[in-house]
């Protein structure tokens, strides 16, 4: 988006929809003239903003020595008044020469006040300067961002999918330019029911900060299907939203997608599927859908008799059902439908070996 408002005075020749560019390519450029004046003039700000600041900084080294000098001559003219007070006590002196004396003692207090007193005021004075030139300086800084702004470079390796600028159109400040796509930095939002991550993840949605940075714990494969073959991707979790979407009771999936050197990254708005892999669940127990019944399980006990367990269900993932409670290690699960099973009942079991991954 335009940041600056101005004429369009140069685009890329090879802007056009489609087109592909290196980061840091110069693409469009607006007339920068006014903010060169702007850039001048806050310049010249900030200069005369650091002479009166060094115009006061000598003020204030000028006043101390006349202070120092005005000091002194005050306790001549003390002395000297003083001198003639006593003379005049013995009647060397007149009363209009001591009142001349009295006047000139006082002029030179007068003096030295007005020179405390602006001494005084410099700090106060010395503030006011600093914040003007911080004032100006950010001015000018401001100034050189705008001018900077008048040129619009490709900010990522990307293709350009939008264009709507053209020489000569005058763009004001917010207007969109271009649209582009990055090829090499891909995300993909995925809206997943929560209650099935909560299952499938659980150690990763019991920590808000696993969530936020899932690291290399949840990996993905993006897959697009296509008449000509099918297209991979492999990438990683990045992210999990916390906040639920109200209408779907979703959380929001972030996957990047890892990219190696040469690898084209795929279009926008590709319908793929998307395989999460994360870490084992090494105290489930997957089972057959066929051995479950309804929240319980049959099982075969030491004396080959038949026992019902109730099990807790994780999640159902095909024809398989993965359990987080009920069963333990080694026990023996009857696999195929039995007719009319009762507690306790007598079975000839043919025992199989059959396991799935997590």
């Amino acid at each position: 988006m335009a940041q600056v408002a101005g004429k369009v005075v140069w685009r890329h020749p090879d802007l056009r929809v489609g087109a592909t560019f290196a980061q840091g390519t110069r693409l469009i450029e607006i007339e920068p003239l006014d903010y060169q004046v702007a850039e001048s003039r806050a310049d010249a700000q900030l200069r005369s903003a650091l002479a009166a600041q060094a115009e006061l900084q000598s003020r204030g080294e000028d006043l101390d020595k006349a202070q120092d000098i005005e000091q002194r001559a005050l306790e001549i003219a003390t002395t000297a008044y003083q001198r003639n007070v006593d003379l005049a006590a013995k009647g060397h002196v007149s009363e209009l020469q001591l009142d001349a004396q009295e006047r000139d003692l006082l002029r030179q207090k007068q003096i030295l006040q007005n020179i405390k007193t602006a001494i005084n005021l410099l700090p106060a004075q010395q503030q006011a300067a600093i914040a003007h030139v911080e004032e100006t300086r950010a001015g000018l800084n401001r100034a050189k961002v705008d001018l900077d702004r008048t040129i619009f470079a490709m900010p990522f390796e990307g293709r350009i999918a939008e264009f709507s600028a053209e020489n000569e159109q005058f763009v004001p400040a917010g207007r969109s330019m271009l649209t582009a796509e990055s090829i090499r930095d891909v995300e993909l939002l995925l809206e997943v029911p929560f209650e099935q991550l909560v299952a499938r993840f659980p150690t990763i949605m019991s920590n808000g900060t696993n969530m936020s940075h899932p690291g290399e714990s949840m990996n993905a494969t993006i897959n697009y299907k296509t008449n000509l073959g099918d297209m991979s991707w492999q990438g990683h979790v990045s992210r999990i939203d916390s906040g639920l979407n109200p209408n779907s009771r979703s959380a929001s999936v972030y996957i990047e997608i890892d990219l190696e050197d040469g690898e084209t990254a795929p279009a926008t708005s590709l319908f793929v599927d998307v395989t999460i892999t994360g870490p084992t669940l090494s105290d489930h127990i997957v089972i057959p859908r066929s051995a479950w019944h309804a929240g319980s399980v049959l099982t075969v006990d030491a004396d080959h008799r038949l026992r019902s367990k109730t099990v807790t269900l994780a999640f159902a993932e095909g024809n398989e059902m993965v359990l987080r409670g009920g069963l333990h290690e080694g026990e023996r699960v009857i696999l195929t439908d039995v007719l009319f099973p009762a507690e306790g009942m007598a079975v000839s079991p043919i025992d199989i070996e059959e396991s799935a991954p997590i």
